[in-house]
């Protein structure tokens, strides 16, 4: 494929990557964008749905769905938020925050195998590349 677009080559990538993470994270019964609810959720203490949807640039859907499965596994807690009862509030359970530990080593190890193929040297280059598409197509 010499002449493929870059628009191609960044989602066959992005497959890629997400292969990666779905390898590791098959012992846990949890999908890669469940896991990234997990790790936003450990660095946040507690979010609403919408919250954690504009984080991740998920649409309300999805996020509904993987939100209802996390909470059904006993991952997550739910509440109604005190301010707003239409709002729901999002935190880790015990067993939420167990797991998130055990993606973040995923994460860790995901992010090294990506950084040995690379090297040093592109791996920062291609990060920062990444940021300026993820930024720009959040506008």
């Amino acid at each position: 494929m010499k002449d493929a677009s870059i628009g191609f080559l960044v989602a066959k990538a992005s497959r890629a990557v997400n292969r990666m993470y779905q390898k590791r994270l098959s012992d846990y019964k949890i999908t890669g964008p469940q896991s990234h609810i997990l790790s936003l959720l450990a660095s946040e203490t507690q979010l609403s749905q919408s919250e954690i949807g504009n984080a991740l640039n998920l649409d309300k859907a999805n996020t509904s769905i993987m939100l209802k499965r996390l909470t059904t596994q006993g991952w997550l807690l739910s509440k109604p938020d005190s301010a707003d009862r239409r709002r729901i509030i999002f935190r880790l359970s015990a067993k939420g925050k167990a797991l998130a530990k055990k993606v973040a080593k995923v994460d860790a190890k995901v992010a090294v195998d990506l950084s040995e193929l690379l090297g040093v040297k592109n791996s920062a280059a291609a990060e920062k590349i990444l940021i300026q598409i993820s930024a720009k197509g959040l506008e």
